[in-house]
């Protein structure tokens, strides 16, 4: 089962109908990625927690984080078989890139909503699958619903600033220099990009790389794997309502 998202390709107003957003998630939180490749949404640590970026009811204040080329481009966006990993293809002059976005999912946390642990919440991995595209990463964090802006400062691969009771960062395997930057991929080269929460005050380096991330997207592939596997639904629209308890 492949679930093709045939999406709008243009923003209104700053704004996505609803129908131009797929979902990923932890079974802790969640986020909506725009057909365009921006988080319009998401609340972290937990489900009913503020929201970090909410570009989805304010397209001014509210905050996203996009990746996207530099040059003019169009899209597709589409989930990874029987999974909640989502694939938005970009075709530019010069090549394909695609921007794979998920939430890593560990079973022993599941339960534990609040508990921080030490993976990113949020994987983005960017894939230059053919010719050569410059990619921009787009950082606009605006915690609490829009109502602050975070002045995220810059330390070698890192983005990271606290807000409240929080500390998030994120990292690159790729140099950063701050909330806007953008790097060139060639095909067969990739990037990875990863969200951390944690306690404010407290930002505890890990060892960041693509093929870590990899390894995050691999457990998490199989873990919606064998979950799908546990419906017991056979009958008419079988793969539609696969997909409506994948993002239940």
């Amino acid at each position: 089962m492949v679930a093709i998202l045939v999406m709008p390709q243009g923003r209104s107003g700053g704004y996505l109908p609803i129908a131009g957003y797929g979902i990923i998630g932890d079974c802790r939180s969640a986020a909506l990625v725009g057909s365009d490749a921006s988080i319009d949404w998401l609340c972290l640590p937990r489900f009913d927690d503020a929201s970090i970026f909410g570009r989805i009811l304010d397209s001014r204040r509210g905050g996203y984080w996009q990746i996207r080329p530099t040059s003019k481009h169009r899209s597709v966006q589409r989930y990874r078989d029987r999974s909640n990993v989502l694939v938005t293809t970009f075709t530019t002059a010069t090549g394909v890139a695609a921007v794979i976005d998920f939430m890593p999912v560990d079973p022993g946390t599941i339960t534990e909503k609040a508990r921080p642990h030490n993976e990113p919440r949020v994987v983005r991995i960017v894939d230059c699958l053919a010719g050569e595209v410059t990619m921009e990463s787009l950082v606009d964090a605006a915690p609490d619903y829009g109502r602050r802006k975070l002045a995220m400062t810059t330390s070698g691969n890192c983005l990271h600033a606290d807000f409240d009771k929080h500390h998030i960062c994120i990292q690159s395997s790729l140099s950063t220099d701050g909330p806007h930057h953008s790097f060139t991929l060639r095909a067969g080269q990739g990037a990875a990009f990863g969200l951390r929460t944690g306690r404010a005050g407290q930002c505890s380096r890990h060892k960041w790389s693509l093929e870590h991330a990899l390894e995050l997207l691999r457990s998490t592939q199989e873990f919606w794997w064998q979950w799908v596997a546990t419906c017991t639904y056979e009958g008419p629209f079988e793969d539609h309502v696969a997909r409506s308890a994948l993002v239940l």
